[in-house]
């Protein structure tokens, strides 16, 4: 499933919009990192950054061989369960790269 950051940021919206109400008790009862399984795939990823907008991260920090880390408050918070493979940050980087390619309007340097 390919999803644009229009569709993101719509989703995200939604997430953060059914789950303002009561979220502390939502989020009291999931568990604390995200679980990445065998792979972080398209989907997985796409689930990944709703997961950590429900709980109001922001600055996702992705590196190879590191921890999904983000912000949340004045804390930086280890967010997924596993380390990325250098593969699967490069995936996400050249994933993030060409929908952000497609969806700005062309320049003259372009």
């Amino acid at each position: 499933m390919s999803v644009t950051r229009r569709h993101f940021i719509t989703s995200a919206t939604a997430v953060i919009a059914t789950a303002s109400f009561g979220l502390s008790s939502a989020l009291a009862t999931e568990p604390a990192m995200f679980v990445i399984g065998d792979t972080l795939d398209d989907d997985r990823f796409d689930a990944l950054l709703l997961w950590c907008s429900a709980r109001q991260a922001f600055d996702v920090m992705i590196r190879p061989n590191t921890p999904v880390i983000s912000q949340i408050g004045n804390k930086l918070v280890k967010m997924t369960d596993r380390a990325l493979t250098r593969s699967e940050t490069e995936h996400i980087v050249r994933r993030v790269y060409e929908i952000s390619v497609h969806e700005r309007p062309p320049t003259r340097f372009t």
